[in-house]
């Protein structure tokens, strides 16, 4: 057997993403803010007013707390890093990200 004309096949794929939009693909993705942007992030309440809110909240039934991670922490109230949300040791409330 033997092949006389040679013909050039082009196979075509899914087009590039940055063909299809003219900007690279991890561009156009949605991402998840860094915990730096949650950290500089302004809010419309004082941050003074958390401890209030997060009472309210609970009395209402609105949320639930979570369950601690370290129960050892959760009778440590007096430690200035104690969050009342989370009932440890690591950060003040008002530096609580989940709770803003």
């Amino acid at each position: 057997m033997t092949v006389t004309k040679a013909e050039l096949v082009r196979i075509t794929g899914k087009p590039n993403s940055e063909e299809k939009s003219g900007m690279p693909f991890k561009d156009t993705t949605r991402r998840h803010p860094t915990l730096k942007e949650l950290q500089e992030k302004k809010y419309p309440f004082l941050y003074v007013d958390l401890p209030g809110m997060l009472d309210d909240l609970l009395k209402k039934g609105v949320i639930q707390l979570p369950e601690p991670k370290r129960p050892e922490d959760v009778g440590r109230t007096v430690e200035p890093k104690y969050c009342c949300y989370h009932r440890m040791v690591s950060h003040h409330l008002e530096k609580c990200i989940t709770m803003k």
